[in-house]
């Protein structure tokens, strides 16, 4: 996804582009970079302010947004061919 997607990975939307130019979902070939903190922290401090607690419960939501939104489109496309997802892990893509 590029600068232009801001939540969430929309694959559905690529994939109906992709329809509009070819006839079968064979013919088209996903590669997703998610240029972003995709790990969920697993360290948990000791702080009780509602502003972390804020920030701490977005992160936990958008991590699962953002994989289930791939899981899902797979399971609606299964005839798309799904190549390689490159995630950034500190800072760098890794596949």
């Amino acid at each position: 996804m590029d600068g232009g997607t801001i939540y969430n990975v929309d694959v559905t939307s690529a994939i109906e582009q992709c329809r509009e130019v070819v006839d079968d979902d064979a013919d088209i070939i996903v590669d997703i970079a998610i240029c972003d903190n995709y790990e969920l922290s697993t360290k948990t401090k000791k702080n009780k302010t509602a502003l972390f607690n804020y920030f701490r419960s977005h992160s936990i939501k958008n991590y699962y947004n953002s994989s289930n939104m791939i899981a899902d489109a797979k399971r609606a496309h299964p005839n798309v061919q799904w190549r390689s997802l490159f995630v950034e892990k500190n800072g760098k893509l890794s596949g």
